[in-house]
């Protein structure tokens, strides 16, 4: 109850949603993650689907890496990145 209005950075909001780091930090690996991908796809190498870069987010997250989630998938990882309902 005294958790709610707490920012989402704060030690126990983040104990609250089960994460390890802060979600900017979630956010900002978010956007390496594709701006990796988006460097590797004007390579030869992802012409012939070879050292394609790994996910800093999976690493964070303890998530496999997947390309592609259903919808009940993605509300999943939804909940437990915002520690709520969607």
């Amino acid at each position: 109850m005294l958790a709610v209005n707490l920012h989402h950075g704060s030690r126990i909001k983040m104990k609250v949603a089960g994460l390890k780091i802060p979600f900017s930090e979630i956010l900002l690996a978010g956007i390496l993650d594709r701006l990796s991908f988006l460097c590797w796809t004007k390579t030869k190498d992802s012409q012939k689907g070879k050292n394609r870069p790994e996910s800093v987010l999976a690493k964070f997250s303890n998530v496999p890496e997947k390309h592609g989630y259903t919808i009940d998938e993605f509300k999943e990882l939804h909940k437990k990145f915002m520690g709520g309902g969607v």
